[in-house]
């Protein structure tokens, strides 16, 4: 039997915490030492955001533990899918690392914005990649044991490379990650 699984990502947050700079703050959020919170008004956005699949479907909604995917998903919930279930997963966790080890604050700076935030992905990658592939799988495993419609939020990085995983497409780290509330769908042989 096929299952229909929607991925998308977590509803807009705010990237900038008062009294650290953006670099310092995407430090903090990527060791798990704060999590980025959704911004003002993302209840709204939700209740208006035209999702390209059937919402009111939805039985289950995957996210992280805590964080920005827990929270969009406690609001899809309340907003627009209240009968689904929260099911909250570590496999969709972010991988802690240190921004200082893939890209310097002088260089990130000195870069154009999206040429730092490329070179970071692409070093986040080449560190991270097996515990990232090893996480997609069990993601995929624990989704086969679903069978109504299923909604996974993720955090957009992490969803490139799932979708690489899922639909074998050629991984590039310098691909611009998807919008807030975006994603992909994909069919699961349970």
């Amino acid at each position: 039997m096929q299952n229909n699984i929607h991925i998308i990502t977590s509803a807009p947050i705010k990237y900038e915490f008062d009294g650290h700079g953006i670099y310092d703050s995407f430090d903090l959020v990527s060791r798990g030492v704060l999590n980025a919170p959704l911004v003002e008004g993302t209840e709204q956005s939700i209740k208006d955001f035209p999702f390209p699949f059937d919402i009111l479907q939805t039985k289950y909604i995957f996210t992280a533990t805590h964080g920005q995917t827990f929270e969009t998903g406690k609001l899809l919930q309340k907003v627009r899918c209240p009968d689904a279930e929260l099911m909250p997963t570590e496999f969709l966790n972010n991988i802690k690392f240190s921004l200082k080890d893939l890209i310097s604050k002088t260089e990130f700076f000195a870069l154009p914005r999206e040429t730092a935030l490329a070179k970071m992905r692409a070093g986040f990658f080449a560190k991270h990649k097996e515990p990232i592939i090893v996480q997609s799988r069990n993601l995929i495993n624990l989704l086969k044991d679903y069978p109504q419609n299923a909604l996974c939020i993720g955090h957009s990085f992490y969803m490139k490379i799932l979708e690489n995983e899922l639909c074998h497409a050629e991984f590039a780290t310098d691909s611009r990650p998807y919008e807030p509330l975006r994603g992909f769908d994909f069919e699961i042989s349970t």
